[in-house]
């Protein structure tokens, strides 16, 4: 009878556990004594069968630290009211002066119509026009720029001012012409600039 062939088992030295080991080696052994779960099977058993085995150290693992962050106190937003000072005040005198200027240039019209020649009612429409030009168009600007700046608009007030822009040319037609003064603010659109700036000063809030 055969005897056994001795296997061979070549380890490597141990290392502490504090220095990583990987290492390859090759255990020689015979078919009796194949270690069970190890047995590699072949077409033809031979009394030799090398089998490679990795042996891997683990390292001891350091977990994280936690670190705990202070909580904040929650913090408050303040949102601050916009301060209006006395612009509702300012339109509002604006709007009782626009609205006398109107009355006052129509009543001089009307005591004298309608024994008034159209050269007398050309002059009467154009001392209108450049009087309101000289005491309320800059302000009347001022203030509606002053309302945009609080999200205070108006369509209609707007559409009035920026018509009255692009007519500045219609204004310098020569008396000859047929067209002449059809660039000048009447009465009609005074009356309406007012109501539409005491439109807007009812939307600012009391303070």
């Amino acid at each position: 009878m055969r005897e056994p062939v001795k296997s061979s088992l070549h380890w490597p030295q141990r290392r502490p556990l504090s220095q990583p080991v990987c290492t390859f080696f090759t255990v020689r052994f015979s078919v009796d004594r194949v270690p069970p779960k190890t047995f590699v099977p072949t077409e033809k058993w031979s009394a030799y069968i090398v089998v490679n085995t990795t042996t891997v150290v683990s390292m001891p693992v350091r977990r994280p630290t936690s670190i705990k962050v202070p909580l904040l106190p929650p913090q408050t937003v303040v949102q601050t009211a916009p301060v209006y000072g006395n612009l509702k005040q300012r339109c509002l005198e604006l709007v009782g002066q626009l609205n006398e200027f109107a009355t006052e240039r129509a009543d001089l019209m009307n005591t004298r119509y309608p024994h008034v020649s159209e050269l007398e009612f050309n002059g009467w429409r154009s001392a209108t026009d450049k009087i309101f030009r000289v005491r309320y168009l800059r302000q009347i600007k001022n203030l509606r720029d002053e309302l945009g700046t609080f999200h205070f608009q108006d369509e209609e007030l707007d559409e009035i001012l920026e018509a009255d822009d692009r007519n500045e040319e219609a204004r310098k037609i020569p008396r000859r012409s047929p067209f002449y003064g059809s660039g000048w603010i009447t009465t009609v659109h005074i009356r309406v600039l007012g109501e539409r700036l005491a439109a807007l000063a009812s939307r600012i809030p009391q303070n």
